[in-house]
This record gives C-alpha cells, structure tokens and sequence, in this order.
C-alpha cells in the first residue's frame, strides 16, 4: 500500500454478497449442516488483510460493512469499530 494512503482517513464500506450463492460452489459446505463454507471465510480474511496497514479509528479510517442477498443489510455501522485490533476480533466471529 502507497504510504500516504495509509495516512488518509477515508470512510471504508465493504459491500458484500451475503446470499447463500456464495457457498454454492463449496464441495465441504453442507446445507444444514456447516455454518460457514471457505468462500465466506476468503471474503473475511480478505476484508482483514485490505485494512492490516490502516489506521482505524473514529478520526481516522472508519469501516463498515453492507450484505446483500435478496435485500441489503448493514452489517455494521461507521462508527462500530475504534482500532484494527477490534475490527480483526470481529471478523473472528462474524458469520
């Protein structure tokens, strides 16, 4: 990443297929069965590595998250996460 992107505060939101599609094409997934399937799992380790080297904060990059299926849905609000270190916990557990 560019150094002086790492200094910008920007408003971050991540617009993410939460439909069951994403899990269609997983051989492991079981409908019923598995909670989360590798596609959704690549989607938030993606979402962690895109923001490991900003600065999260409510002064600096705020993050926030949008799923969508048949309708949109707020994951999260702007102002949810105050450090990468709370954001990156989320993410453990976020299904």
């Amino acid at each position: 990443m560019l150094p002086d992107c790492v200094a910008s505060a920007i408003d971050l939101v991540f617009v993410v297929d939460g439909s069951g599609s994403i899990c269609d094409n997983d051989p492991n997934f079981e409908y019923g069965k598995d909670i989360t399937c590798d596609n959704w799992n690549f989607i938030l380790k993606f979402m962690g590595d895109f923001v490991q080297d900003i600065d999260i904060g409510l002064t600096s990059t705020r993050v926030g998250l949008v799923t969508f299926a048949t309708t949109a849905t707020r994951g999260w609000e702007l102002t949810k996460y105050e450090s990468i270190f709370l954001f990156s916990s989320s993410l453990e557990t976020f299904s």
